[in-house]
C-alpha cells in the first residue's frame, strides 16, 4: 500500500509540474515550468533571472548617467526616475545606492542643462523615499551643499523647488547636518517665490532644523530671526503654525541661555506672538470691536497655543527684560484673567444692582474657574501668569518654640495673679 501511494504521488507530481520533482536539475529543465504553465505564468523568467535582468538594467542606467552625451544622460535619468517612482522592495534588491549617488550629486550642479539638474534632484528624493536608511548615504556623499546652492541663487524655479523638496526629506533624519550647512538661510532666501504648498514644506524644513539648534550654532539662525518673527503673522495658517513651532523649539533648545533667548525674542517676536495668542484666547468672547481686531490665525489648535504660552512663560522666567516686554503688551492681565476666571451673572441675566461697593463685592464672590478652557490650555495660562507675577519677599521664619515659651510664661503669671486675688 505504501509503495502504491508513493507511485501515485510521483505520477501526480509528473502531471502537475511536467516532470518528476526528484529529477536532477543538471539537465537544464525548470522543475516549475509545468506549474507556471498551469497558472498562466509560463512567460515569466525562471529562478533568479528576474534579478539578473533588473541588475543589468540598472547597470545600463548608471552607464548612461555617467556618459558625456547629454541625450543619453537625459534618457537614463528619466528612466531612473520612472523606475524609482514605481519601485518596490523586490525591484530594488540589486540597486546600488553608493554607485548612483555620486554621479547624481555631481549632476545637481550641471549648469548646461536645467532638465538634467531637475531630474537629478528628483532622483535623489526618490531614492530617499524608496530605500529606507538611504538618507545617511545621501548626506555622506555631500548632497546638501549643491542642493542649498540651488536655493541661494535661483536660476530655474522648478529646479530650486525640487531642491527644496529634497532638502525637506533630508531634514527629517539629518536636520543637524542641514543646519550646519546654513540650511535655514538657504530655505528662507527666496521662499516667497514658491507656491504656498512649497512654502509650507520649506517652513516645515526650518522647524525640523530648529530642533537641533544649540548655543554653539546660534549664529546660523540669528540672521533669519527677524524674517521669521514677521512670518508669525502670515496670512496662511499652516505656514504660520510651522513658524510658531520653529520658535517653540528654538526656545526649548536654548532655555538655559539667557543671552541667546534675549537675542531671539528681542527682534519683534514677542509682540507678534502675543497678537496671535491674545486673538485666539479672545475668540468667541468680547465686544464686536475686539472680534474685528482678531488675527487671521485665530484658528490655531489648543496644543499650539498652549506651546506658545509655555514659550512666553519660559522667556519671562529666564529674563527680567523679556518679562517686562511681555507685560507691556496690550491687555495682558485682562486676557489671561478671562481664561482663568469668568463672571457668573445674577439670575435674570441682568447687571448687578445696588451700591458700587455692594456690586464689587458680589462680583468678587461670583468668580469661578472657567470650565470652557481645556486643562492643557489652563495649565499654560497659569504658567505664564505665575512667571509674570513678581517674586514675593522672603519672610523670616516664625519662632514657634519662643512663642510657646512666652505663652507658657503668660499662663503662669496669670495663675499666680488669680491665687493672690483669692487670698
Amino acid at each position: 500500500a505504501r509503495a502504491g501511494g508513493a507511485a501515485l504521488l510521483a505520477q501526480s507530481s509528473v502531471n502537475v509540474f511536467g516532470e518528476h520533482m526528484g529529477s536532477g536539475s543538471g539537465d537544464g529543465h525548470d522543475p516549475f515550468s509545468g506549474l507556471r504553465r498551469l497558472l498562466g505564468f509560463d512567460e515569466l523568467p525562471a529562478g533568479g533571472s528576474m534579478l539578473v535582468g533588473s541588475n543589468s538594467r540598472f547597470r545600463a542606467m548608471l552607464e548612461g548617467i555617467k556618459d558625456t552625451d547629454l541625450a543619453r544622460q537625459l534618457e537614463s535619468l528619466t528612466e531612473l526616475c520612472e523606475v524609482l517612482c514605481m519601485a518596490t522592495e523586490e525591484t530594488l534588491q540589486t540597486f546600488s545606492v553608493d554607485s548612483f549617488l555620486p554621479p547624481l550629486i555631481r549632476l545637481v550642479g550641471f549648469e548646461a542643462s536645467a532638465e538634467i539638474m531637475l531630474l537629478s534632484c528628483r532622483a535623489i528624493a526618490y531614492i530617499i523615499e524608496a530605500i529606507p536608511g538611504s538618507s545617511a548615504a545621501v548626506v555622506h556623499f555631500g548632497s546638501i551643499p549643491p542642493l542649498c546652492a540651488k536655493l541661494m541663487a535661483i536660476e530655474y524655479i522648478d529646479v530650486a523647488e525640487q531642491a527644496l523638496l529634497t532638502l525637506h526629506k533630508i531634514s527629517i533624519e539629518h536636520a543637524g547636518q542641514l543646519l550646519r550647512a546654513r540650511g535655514i538661510p538657504a530655505v528662507l532666501s527666496y521662499l516667497d517665490f514658491f507656491p504656498i504648498s512649497v512654502q509650507r514644506t520649506g517652513m516645515s524644513t526650518v522647524a525640523n532644523m530648529c530642533k537641533r539648534v544649540t548655543g554653539d550654532c546660534l549664529t546660523l539662525v540669528i540672521e533669519s530671526v527677524p524674517q521669521l518673527s514677521e512670518m508669525v503673522l502670515h496670512t496662511d495658517g499652516t505656514l504660520a503654525e510651522h513658524v510658531c513651532t520653529s520658535f517653540c523649539r528654538l526656545v526649548t533648545s536654548l532655555s538655559g541661555s539667557k543671552d541667546s533667548l534675549e537675542q531671539i525674542a528681542g527682534q519683534g517676536l514677542i509682540p507678534n506672538v502675543w497678537k496671535v495668542v491674545s486673538s485666539w484666547l479672545l475668540s468667541g468672547s468680547g465686544s464686536e470691536d475686539k472680534k474685528k481686531e482678531q488675527h487671521a490665525n485665530a484658528n490655531f489648535g489648543v496644543e499650539l497655543v498652549s506651546q506658545l504660552l509655555q514659550m512666553l512663560a519660559t522667556l519671562s522666567s529666564v529674563s527680567p527684560k523679556l518679562c517686562a516686554l511681555i507685560l507691556s503688551q496690550p491687555d495682558v492681565g485682562q486676557v489671561l484673567r478671562s481664561k482663568i476666571l469668568v463672571e457668573r451673572l445674577e439670575a435674570g441675566g441682568g447687571e448687578p444692582s445696588g451700591s458700587a461697593a455692594a456690586v464689587a463685592e458680589r462680583r468678587r464672590s461670583s468668580m469661578e474657574h472657567s470650565s470652557k478652557s481645556s486643562p492643557q490650555l489652563l495649565r499654560a495660562v497659569m504658567a505664564l501668569t505665575s512667571a509674570l507675577l513678581p517674586v514675593l519677599p522672603t519672610m523670616p521664619p516664625r519662632d514657634t518654640d519662643g512663642g510657646k515659651a512666652a505663652a507658657g510664661a503668660a499662663a503662669k503669671k496669670g495663675g499666680k495673679a488669680k491665687a493672690s486675688g483669692k487670698t
